[in-house]
């Protein structure tokens, strides 16, 4: 391979660790914001749902 096919083979290896690790900070905050609503609920709060 070439030094192009290189550079280009890495730069997808890391876009591909990137999108799994924006995977996991996007279930991480989707957690985070229903523990809030639901500590709204239980404080009385009326609250619409963001998580889908």
């Amino acid at each position: 391979m070439g030094e192009l096919e290189d550079k280009v083979s890495k730069l997808e290896e890391d876009i591909s660790v990137l999108k799994k690790e924006v995977t996991v900070l996007k279930k991480a905050l989707r957690n985070k914001i229903a523990r809030y609503e639901v500590n709204q609920i239980k404080l009385g709060h009326e609250v619409e749902s963001i998580v889908e």
